[in-house]
Order: C-alpha cells, then structure tokens, then sequence
C-alpha cells in the first residue's frame, strides 16, 4: 500500500509539470492587406485587353480616398461638389474619357475587393469596359464613422492623344491663307468699281486681272490643305467614337 501511494504522488507531480510549461495558445485574427498591383491584376483578369497602370491616375484615387477619409463621406461627389472629372483636371490628366469606382470596408484581400465590385453592374462595367486603356488605384485604412475600414478607389481613363488632334499648325496656315484670300477679294471688288466707272482704263483691267490670278494661286493652295485638316477631323472623330464620344 506504501508503494502504490508513492507512485501516485510520482504521476500527479509528472502531470502538474506538463501542465505548468504547456504553451498558452493564442489565435489572432489575420492583417488584412491590399496591394495596389494585386488590385490592378485582378481587374485585368476580368478584362479582354488589360488596363495599363499610370500613377497619374493612382494619385488622383489615392487623393480621393484620403478626402473621403478625412472629411468623412463616401460618395463620387465631394461635399465640396468635385467628382473624378474635376480631379483629373486639377492633377493635369488630359482625358478623352474617365470613370471612377469606390469601395469601404474590411476585405479578405484584393480579389475579393474586385470580385465585390463585379458583383455590383455599374461597378463591373467600369471592370470590364474597352473604353478605358489606363487605370489608377488609391487605398487607405482609416477610421470612418467610428469603425475601423479600407476606402479603395479605382480611376479608369484613356488619355487625350489616343486620338491625335487635327493638326494646329495645318489650321493657322488655313485661317492665314483664308485672311488672304478675303483681303484679296475686298481689292478686286474695290478695282471692280473703278472699273465700272472707267471700263476702258486699261491699268484698273491689269490690276484687277493680277489680283485675280494671285487669288487663284492662293485658292489652289489652299484647297488640299482644307481637304487634309478635314481629314484629320474625320479620322479624330471616328477615333473619339470608339470611346462613346460623339
């Protein structure tokens, strides 16, 4: 009886020594990141031609998430009235076209931010749009209203040289050549009154025949060049209209 008393004594100190250094377990939630370029890659999955990434455009959404953050709202117009348009004027972005899409919350990761967004259709459509060729993303943890969340913005765009302009130079040789022409033709119907006046004065027919031929000449010149800048305004606008602009 002795002995089994001593073995019992033995086995209740072993067991009272394991549990004094079992590690204590704690289980912590994990961080949540979002990464632009994983953002950026998860909306090119969605697409037939992939959006190129322009830091103009990321800080133009970084901006805007921080305001919304800051000032506390969350909506594409500002409490001051300024939406993405505005912005992209204010940071220089010269755009044929400009879309924007917003998110608050506490995502798992950047592809459920963009699989939230798709699943919403106005969202999606700014995703999977062939009208935009270049994307911005800003993204800012913060409070808001008291809760603890990430505001994400996307800013879509294609820039303004996409479709060239018609040629500027081209133009003011126009408007030069036009300015001629009608300073010309104010001197023929001035020579023309003389002339019927004194329909046989053979200096006013000379001149008025010399003003003639130099309008001509200029009027030739002039003619290829109006049909090439036409040209140009077509070729823009056929451009323009594969981004919806009319």
């Amino acid at each position: 009886m002795r002995s089994l008393f001593l073995i019992l004594i033995i086995v209740l100190g072993a067991l009272f020594i394991n549990n004094s250094i079992q590690p204590e377990i704690v289980i912590e939630e994990p961080e949540i990141y979002l990464s632009i370029s994983e953002i950026i890659d998860e909306t090119n999955k969605q697409r037939t031609t992939p959006l190129k990434e322009n830091q103009l455009l990321n800080s133009i959404a970084l901006f805007k998430a921080e305001d919304m953050l800051n000032n506390q709202y969350f909506a594409h117009i500002s409490p001051l009235g300024k939406e993405a348009k505005d912005l992209a004027d204010n940071f220089n972005y010269n755009y044929i076209v400009i879309g924007e899409n917003l998110a608050m919350g506490m995502f798992e990761n950047s592809a459920q931010l963009v699989q939230d967004w798709m699943n919403s259709p106005g969202h999606r459509e700014n995703i999977v749009s062939n009208k935009y060729t270049e994307i911005g993303v800003g993204i800012v943890r913060g409070v808001y209203k008291g809760e603890d969340t990430w505001m994400a913005v996307q800013i879509f765009g294609t820039p303004r040289d996409v479709c060239p302009e018609p040629n500027s130079n081209l133009l003011n040789q126009i408007n030069n050549l036009q300015s001629s022409l009608e300073s010309i033709e104010v001197k023929i119907n001035n020579i023309k009154s003389k002339i019927n006046q004194d329909p046989y004065n053979n200096q006013y027919i000379s001149e008025h025949n010399n003003l003639v031929n130099e309008y001509n000449k200029i009027h030739d010149q002039l003619k290829p060049l109006i049909d090439d800048y036409n040209q140009q305004i077509n070729e823009n606008n056929q451009c323009l209209s594969k981004y919806g602009i009319n």
